[in-house]
């Protein structure tokens, strides 16, 4: 009976302890309830942002600090560039004809020479003597053969005689022919007005027929040779303005397309156009580097931007920035030959436009902008 009364009792203190600890799962459970659904200030705030209206495109850009220019229509030279050497106009080489003892030399390096003037004789002495004797004999044969042929006329000596003073008479001409031929070579003079650049040997020097005696150039007029593409070369004639830039002088002097070769380089493919410079005061000399800028195409009246402003896109196209109502507005353009920096606008920009020309490069459409002067 006692036992049975103890386990009543247990039972009892069991029930006990599980009610009690089924009230606070309870409790607990509402609380956790209550902390999801009751979300935190901060979060509310955060949740009404999110749910209100964005704000207008723009209104949060910063306003850009550009400086402008202002389109007009104007004029465009296209010019090939190129590089050259100078060149004397005109440029010769005198040589030995014969063999022979340089008896007279007649100029020094620096030397001015005139057409016509001897430059050196060549065993002149020798060669007169035997041009003088060629003649004398030629003379006398001539004047035996007009007394013969006289004579034969009246039948006083036989054909044989008469012959053989007429083949004289041809004979000793030809031996003077001849002679005049060396002597005229034992002499060498100028054919043309010039400077003496180079001399090869001196007095009484032996020399042989070649032998080079004198370089004398005329370089009044300077020539240079310029490489155009094959793309260019259409595009210049013979007249075409050319400025020359001589870096060494420091100063671009003004030239004219003389000639266009027909043949294109085999290795460039390019070809080559003569230029003619003059140079009447000798201040260009023959061996300086030479910058040419030759005009290929004119363009009149069109709109010309600075290549700088125009900006080129990944997509291909290109675009400008105008200031429009202090507002910076994006203009897609077309672009025509370029020169110097400058190009033509053929699309998107007219004269008169506010073009964005510094601080365009980070803008977008509609960005507000302060104009810096």
């Amino acid at each position: 009976m006692m036992k049975t009364k103890n386990i009543m009792k247990l039972i009892a203190l069991i029930l006990i302890v599980l009610s009690a600890l089924g009230s606070t799962a309870c409790s607990g459970s509402r609380e956790s309830r209550a902390e999801v659904t009751a979300p935190p200030e901060d979060a509310a705030k955060h949740s009404k942002s999110d749910t209100g209206e964005k704000a207008a495109p723009g209104s949060q850009q910063n306003t850009a600090n550009v400086q402008i220019q202002e389109l007009q229509a104007g004029n465009l030279t296209q010019s090939a560039l190129a590089h050259g050497e100078t060149m004397a106009d005109h440029h010769v080489v005198y040589s030995a004809e014969i063999q022979g003892k340089i008896e007279y030399l007649g100029f020094d390096l620096g030397d001015e020479v005139r057409k016509g003037r001897t430059l050196a004789r060549i065993d002149f002495q020798t060669l007169k003597a035997q041009s003088d004797q060629a003649k004398s004999t030629a003379d006398l044969a001539e004047a035996t053969y007009r007394r013969l042929a006289k004579l034969k006329q009246d039948g006083l000596i036989s054909q044989q005689q008469y012959d053989e003073a007429y083949s004289a008479s041809i004979n000793t001409k030809a031996q003077l022919a001849i002679a005049e031929a060396n002597l005229s070579k034992a002499v060498i003079k100028a054919n043309h007005f010039g400077i003496v650049s180079k001399k090869f040997v001196e007095k009484s020097e032996f020399v042989g027929p070649g032998t080079q005696l004198y370089e004398v150039i005329d370089y009044r007029t300077i020539i240079v040779e310029a490489q155009l593409a094959e793309s260019q070369v259409a595009s210049v004639s013979p007249g075409s303005a050319v400025m020359v830039q001589i870096d060494a002088l420091g100063e671009s002097f003004e030239g004219t397309v003389d000639k266009i070769l027909p043949t294109a380089d085999a290795m460039s493919k390019t070809f080559t156009a003569r230029v003619k410079i003059p140079n009447p005061d000798l201040r260009i000399l023959v061996g300086m580097s030479a910058r040419l800028k030759i005009d290929t195409e004119n363009f009149e009246n069109v709109v010309i931007a600075p290549q700088n402003a125009i900006i080129e896109e990944q997509s291909g196209a290109r675009s400008a920035f105008v200031v429009n109502d202090l507002k910076a507005e994006r203009r897609e353009v077309l672009l025509g030959a370029h020169q110097g920096g400058n190009v033509i606008v053929t699309s998107g920009l007219k004269p008169g436009d506010q073009l964005i020309v510094m601080g365009h490069r980070d803008l977008v459409d509609g960005q507000p902008v302060h104009v810096i002067r």
